[in-house]
């Protein structure tokens, strides 16, 4: 041994001693006894260790033994196969754990040299990849030469590669080790390059992309992309144009977008810029141009190139186009969009209406105003939607202004603009027009408008004009109080309900007190309309028990339940048909009395019906279905009649269920539907219910006709016999 050896290795002692002042001597039999201390392996992945406070103790007590107890427990560590050794690499994954703490320095560092020593010994390749994944884990500058000479190892040039990236090692350490590499070796040492993006490397880079290893040449362009220097543009675009494998195309072409990127964000542009040129111009598949163009609109900033994109005829590029116009920040942009769209033919004006829509930037409004006199049609339909995005006062009063005075087609986009415009200049603005409207066209637009807007402070004008002498304008005005009209204005169409001028205002009334409904004010409209009901007429009385079946209540219920036993017979169908429908459960025993008094055939069927499906409701617990559906069979007169209860029997897995649909295995003219019946609700209960499945699917495997049901019959007797 030289004399430089010798003083290097009582340096290193010395270094380690200072490093752990307190290190003390553990014999093999102690570190066994300290690994002894860590859990079994537990198949279940539970964690069935010590307690923290006695893990740290153990921890503490190998640390005392300094570096020589750690290189021990390396010396435990076995190869896959050769024996368990789980015990002592949780010790060791725990001290390195341990030793990762703020404020544990310099027993991270002792940790670390001692497990760098243990690579420097004759160990098998699997021990030494679970020691480089622990320094991984702690490594610093002192394990970067002792990792680093495994870098051309043929079996652990991985993991040496992946510890001495985590620990941030330089690329000087990796690019000597690049020659010497081959096959996966080579890629490895190429991707920590990229990875690392190592400028000096990428003329050796630019050869390993030409290499005949495909995965050599993907790897080095991935890396050349990664790395963002220009002097790879060439070849990288090289092979974005010209490789004949798809697949290292499409990587090629990602890379070429990814080195775009990278020296835009080095303030490169007008190489990035040149680099997204080329793509859009040469390549002709659709997912790379719309990416070219995104990276372009991203580096500039600005929308020449999107407005130009929307010109190419291609229609996805061109919704890619717009979405980037409507998301591009700044009233430059705004600006831009305003220019491009006063010297566009009509189709493509519209389309930047609408973008100029979307970006909201009142700096647009004037020039969008002058398009509401643009001789097409759908720019000025487009103009109106954007003006009304932007809002304002400005733009309320010249939409309302075309309201007013624009008939036709121009009328209705602009109703639909107001419909969709925020604001209270919107709502201002319709109601003085309103006030001042004469023409009842005008009249209907304006309270089409106050409906879509919800505009709750207009109620009052909307309950005057329910009296207006022109139909089309009452309509509008009823309409508009069903989605505006509060407890104060459900009287005025109560009124007209009960005694309309003609059929359509009386249907009118009728849509609007539904809709009141939905706005919870279903209570007050029963309240307002249970009374009435006695008298009223037929053609009234089916309107007032429609509006009582969309309030819902209890008390409308038992309204509609009264009717069922009118003398009219419209009235009764009406009140039948509400009923039948019903959604909750409080209207099962108004259905049943139908059922079993009426002595009309669709009403009986129309109520049954009703029951079935009240009985399937989810939270209808199966005992209530089973007993809803009995009383419903008992009252079922008719073979159709019964076979609707029993559709509704075989998804009610009961005993009761089980009995009824048995009982009907008599009736000659249902016996089939009985049959199915039974062994559809006995499928569900033969394991919990064997006595009793047995004997109903006895009696129906003994009454059906069917070869098919008699089988499943006799597999379900099978599962229960004795």
């Amino acid at each position: 041994m030289s004399r430089h050896t010798i003083i290097a290795c009582i340096l290193a002692v010395c270094v380690f001693a200072a490093a752990c002042p307190s290190a003390q001597a553990l014999s093999k039999a102690d570190l066994a006894a300290l690994v002894a201390k860590m859990p079994n392996d537990d198949p279940s992945h539970k964690y069935t260790g010590p307690e923290p406070a006695e893990a740290r103790a153990v921890y503490d007590d190998v640390l005392k033994g300094g570096k020589d107890a750690v290189v021990g427990l390396v010396d435990m560590v076995l190869e896959p196969g050769k024996g368990e050794d789980y015990k002592v690499r949780y010790l060791l994954h725990g001290i390195v754990t341990y030793v990762a703490r703020p404020g544990a320095d310099q027993d991270r560092l002792a940790v670390c040299e001692a497990l760098a020593q243990a690579l420097s010994a004759d160990r098998p390749a699997a021990v030494k990849n679970f020691v480089m994944q622990e320094l991984q884990a702690i490594g610093g500058k002192e394990a970067v030469a002792p990792l680093s000479k495994f870098l051309n190892d043929e079996q652990l040039y991985d993991p040496a590669a992946r510890a001495l990236l985590a620990i941030g090692a330089p690329a000087d350490v990796f690019r000597p080790a690049l020659a010497p590499a081959k096959g996966r070796n080579r890629v490895a040492i190429i991707q920590a390059l990229g990875r690392l993006r190592d400028v000096p490397s990428v003329a050796a880079l630019k050869r390993e992309a030409a290499a005949e290893d495909r995965d050599i040449r993907i790897a080095a362009l991935d890396a050349l992309a990664n790395i963002g220097d220009i002097a790879a543009a060439e070849t990288i675009l090289a092979a974005a144009g010209s490789a004949q494998d798809f697949w290292e195309k499409q990587r090629a072409t990602e890379d070429a977008l990814t080195l775009a990127k990278r020296l835009g964000e080095a303030q490169h542009k007008p190489d990035a810029e040149q680099i997204y040129r080329t793509l859009w111009e040469k390549r002709t598949d659709r997912q790379v141009r719309i990416a070219a163009l995104v990276g372009l609109t991203e580096l500039r900033g600005d929308l020449a190139d999107v407005l130009a994109a929307m010109k190419t005829g291609d229609p996805q590029i061109r919704a890619v186009a717009i979405s980037l116009a409507t998301a591009t920040p700044g009233q430059a942009a705004t600006l831009k969009c305003v220019a491009a769209m006063e010297q566009a033919a009509p189709s493509d004006r519209a389309s930047l209406l609408e973008i100029l829509g979307a970006r909201a930037d009142p700096a647009a409004l004037p020039a969008i105003l002058k398009m509401f006199k643009f001789p097409d049609e759908q720019v000025r339909s487009a103009a109106m939607l954007a003006a009304a995005a932007i809002g304002g006062e400005g733009a309320a009063e010249a939409i309302v202004a075309c309201v007013c005075g624009a008939p036709g087609k121009d009328r209705d986009a602009a109703v639909i603009a107001l419909g969709k415009m925020s604001g209270k200049e919107a709502g201002t603005a319709v109601a003085g027009a309103l006030k001042q409207a004469s023409d009842p066209a005008v009249k209907v637009a304006l309270l089409t408008v106050v409906a879509a807007r919800r505009q709750t402070d207009m109620a009052d004008a909307a309950a005057g004009a329910v009296a207006d002498s022109d139909p089309a304008v009452r309509a509008a005005a009823i309409r508009a109080l069903g989605a505006i009209g509060g407890d104060k204005q459900l009287p005025a169409l109560v009124a007209i309900l009960k005694a309309p001028k003609d059929a359509k205002d009386q249907r009118a009334a009728e849509d609007a007190l539904v809709a009141a409904c939905a706005r919870n004010l279903g209570d007050r409209c029963t309240d307002l309309l249970a009374p009435a009901l006695a008298d009223a007429p037929p053609a009234t009385a089916a309107s007032i028990l429609r509006v009582l079946g969309a309030a819902g209540s209890r008390k409308a219920m038992e309204a509609v339940a009264a009717a069922t036993k009118s003398a009219s017979a419209e009235t009764k169908d009406a009140a039948v048909r509400v009923l039948a429908g019903w959604p909750g459960k409080e209207a099962a025993p108004a259905m049943l009395a139908v059922a079993q008094n009426s002595d009309n055939p669709k009403h009986r069927v129309l109520v049954l019906r009703g029951i079935v499906r009240l009985a399937a409701l989810k939270d209808t617990p199966a005992a209530d279905s089973a007993k809803l559906l009995g009383e419903a069979m008992k009252s079922a007169k008719t073979p159709d009649e019964k076979r609707e209860v029993l559709g509704g029997l075989s998804a009610v897995k009961t005993v009761e269920a089980l009995q009824t649909a048995a009982a009907c295995l008599d009736d000659e003219a249902i016996r089939e539907e009985a049959a199915a019946a039974v062994v559809q609700i006995a499928e569900g209960l033969a394991k919990q219910e064997p006595a009793a499945v047995r004997d109903a699917v006895g009696k129906a495997a003994k009454a059906t006709k069917n070869d098919q049901l008699r089988a499943s019959a006799e597999r379900i007797l099978a599962r229960v016999k004795k």
